[in-house]
């Protein structure tokens, strides 16, 4: 099953021979880290998981620091090599560069023993985090672990963070049945009814940009009625916003403008192009394009997300408008502008499709990249069960689709000026 054995002839001429060196993620099989041998790929089918699912990259190596803020520390002679994050390739830094090794773990913490934030909040009610400059920092900008109330972080900007710009955790009993006979070790079963969780947090207008640069996060939730709204968050390895499940529902994201995510993984967005912004487990995600140019989903509603209602976006750029694979269900997709997709939401007969029970299509347009696709057939049988497509108004080059359409409110015509599709999208998210 491994491809053991498998050479890199470049990396015959990696210094050293490559010494250090390791390739992460292997997906064919399972997800696998591995470490190389000279030139020879040697794989562990034990080891790795999802982090790098859908691609391979390299690092540990010189001859590798090619994009934007890779970096490589030569041990032996004591020096670091770092490749500038220029708005132009090959551009030097506007003015000289200062680095310092940092020793310091906390800043400012009421507890400062919960995953090393700069600011970190448990057991606090009204706790407001406002105004603050949060960059270079190996851990979490503003983390709220256990029980915490009506905290609200606002107006902070959050730069070259190492792991989320503001995460929210939280947890439950050890019990696994209703006597507590049977116990886990730590409190991760599956009664939250002790409330030592975050519950209606507010993160509003705060600007995330360059985060995740060490751990591969991002504005992380796991918590009761978050409000997420306001917020500008782009350059990141992995989804701008992530929910980690759906515990107690009525989370709200609004009014945030998301891009340039999902730099460094396959899981929901091709390597480098700029996947989904938003990812849930249980579950969620977003948007753009940096080298491939094959986006992935709008939304992605993946790995069990129900009951989500998305609603007046204007999304550009995506392989797939709306997303429910791996058993995504009930998930209501209204008013939207998809513009410049590959699908609105299919293609039929994918194996993610059909697990898109009860989800609702309604009332969107969608501007596809295509001659006579971009629409799946929303005919009976050509659907997930009980499907819902109604009222969508679709524009592709010859303004016909390849497909069957049963309901008649669904349109398709040939494609707007990019002008009228910028009207459509300031319309939807006015």
């Amino acid at each position: 099953m491994s491809p053991d054995g498998l050479v890199l002839p470049r990396a015959r001429n990696y210094s050293a021979r490559g010494v250090g060196a390791e390739v992460v993620a292997w997906r064919g099989g399972g997800r696998w880290f591995t470490q190389r041998a000279n030139d020879t790929l040697q794989f562990d089918p034990s080891t790795g998981g999802q982090g790098g699912e859908g691609m391979t990259y390299v690092e540990n190596v010189l001859e590798e620091v090619d994009s934007a803020e890779e970096f490589f520390h030569d041990l032996a002679a004591g020096r670091l090599y770092y490749d500038f994050n220029a708005s132009a390739p090959g551009a030097a830094p506007s003015e000289p560069q200062v680095w310092e090794a940092t020793t310091t773990r906390a800043l400012l913490s009421h507890v400062g023993t919960k995953a090393r934030p700069a600011v970190g909040l448990t057991g606090t009610e009204g706790a407001t985090v406002a105004q603050c400059h949060l960059t270079r920092l190996d851990g979490n900008g503003v983390f709220l672990s256990g029980y915490n109330r009506n905290a609200t972080i606002t107006a902070n900007e959050a730069s070259w963070v190492g792991a989320s710009a503001f995460a929210a955790w939280g947890w439950t009993s050890r019990c696994l049945n209703g006597n507590c006979s049977v116990r886990f070790p730590y409190p991760v079963g599956p009664d939250g009814r002790g409330g030592e969780q975050p519950r209606h947090t507010t993160i509003s207008h705060n600007l995330a940009v360059t985060t995740q640069t060490t751990l591969r996060g991002n504005v992380h939730f796991n918590g009761d009625v978050q409000r997420v709204c306001n917020g500008i968050r782009f350059n990141g390895p992995r989804a701008g916003i992530n929910f980690n499940d759906g515990f107690g529902g009525g989370d709200v994201v609004e009014r945030n403008l998301l891009a340039n995510t999902v730099r460094e993984s396959g899981d929901h967005g091709r390597a480098h192009s700029g996947g989904s912004p938003f990812n849930s487990w249980d579950r969620l995600p977003y948007i753009t394009t940096v080298r491939s140019g094959v986006p992935s989903e709008a939304i992605d509603t993946d790995d069990g997300s129900a009951y989500y209602k998305v609603y007046r976006n204007f999304f550009l750029y995506a392989a797939h408008g709306l997303k429910s694979d791996f058993n995504g269900h009930d998930t209501q997709a209204y008013e939207n502008v998809y513009a410049y997709v590959s699908d609105c939401w299919g293609p039929a007969g994918k194996m993610w499709l059909k697990t898109g029970a009860n989800n609702t299509f309604r009332d969107n347009a969608c501007i596809a990249n295509s001659d006579e696709g971009g629409f799946a057939s929303d005919c009976a049988g050509a659907t997930p069960v009980n499907l819902t497509i109604t009222r969508n108004r679709v524009f592709n080059r010859r303004g016909t689709l390849k497909v069957k359409l049963c309901d008649a409110s669904n349109t398709v015509k040939s494609l707007p000026e990019d002008s009228e599709v910028i009207a459509m999208g300031l319309e939807a998210i006015a």
